[in-house]
């Protein structure tokens, strides 16, 4: 089971609608850390090149996603992605890799954190 509690009051109808969309979209994290390790490795074959635009709007859903389902640290570290990926400043600071690589890892430490909180510390395979 999953642990998800208090979060509905005293309707648990809506606590297991809100546990199992928190479910989803936890699972999903897999494919979009995926997606930030190709994104991380062509900034650092590549500089300022790659496109942004993918990772943006992923970063984009996660941060209000995130912090809609309560998780205002990821939802955060998703927005501070999405800032530095947004066309106008990945062109500004795209040279400072450093910084896109940074907002990256800290995504993907919370996304991370979010997995073991939703479903424990052994993985969701063997959890839900």
């Amino acid at each position: 089971m999953c642990r998800i509690t208090g979060t509905a009051g005293n309707h648990p109808e809506l606590e297991q609608v809100l546990r199992e969309v928190t479910e989803s979209f936890v699972k999903r994290f897999e494919l979009q850390i995926e997606l930030l390790d190709a994104f991380s490795e062509r900034v650092c074959e590549l500089g300022p090149k790659p496109d942004a635009e993918e990772v943006n709007r992923e970063a984009h859903k996660l941060s209000g996603i995130a912090r809609t389902l309560g998780f205002s640290r990821l939802g955060d570290a998703a927005a501070k992605l999405e800032e530095v990926t947004d066309r106008e400043t990945w062109v500004r600071i795209g040279r400072d890799q450093s910084r896109v690589l940074s907002c990256v890892d800290n995504l993907i430490a919370e996304m991370e954190a979010a997995q073991r909180q939703v479903f424990g510390a052994k993985g969701r395979d063997e959890q839900c």
